[in-house]
């Protein structure tokens, strides 16, 4: 029995020294620009912390390691969201099948955002074909290149 634990103890030490340092973080980042003529340029920052946490910010702050402030950023509430749909009407931007935390100081915004929900039936045909709509699609994808912790 005293070898075992001893073969036990061994293990977890061994396994505990491989640990080289060089693993990739557990915080993942995005980012995409979103350009409205005349305005300022608005991002949409994704950030990724392990399996259970995928939040997707509309910000005027184009750092990628500033995390979503919902006092000032659009916070989008449905987890491990990568495409977003969007067009820009009448000087606003419409964003579809998105439940946003809307921010309590729009200041620094230069446009109207307008978060709209379709029913599932509604978002399936505007997947197909939302160049028909004038709808345009954002992938905002990883990039492990953007180092932030």
């Amino acid at each position: 029995m005293k070898s075992i634990l001893n073969a036990l103890i061994l293990s977890v030490v061994a396994f505990a020294g491989c640990n080289s340092g060089d693993e990739p973080s557990p915080y993942r980042y995005g980012i995409a620009e979103v350009k409205i003529a005349g305005k300022q340029p608005l991002y949409f920052k994704r950030e990724v912390r392990g399996m259970n946490y995928d939040v997707i910010c509309l910000s005027t702050n184009k750092d990628p390691c500033a995390g979503a402030d919902s006092k000032y950023d659009y916070v989008f509430s449905n987890s491990a969201r990568e495409r977003l749909y969007y067009k820009i009407e009448n000087n606003s931007l419409v964003l579809f099948d998105t439940v946003a935390e809307v921010p309590s100081d729009k200041r620094r915004f230069q446009i109207n955002v307008i978060p709209k929900e379709l029913h599932p039936l509604d978002f399936a045909e505007l997947q197909k074909a939302p160049e028909k709509q004038s709808v345009y699609y954002l992938d905002v994808k990883l990039d492990d290149k953007i180092k932030c912790r």
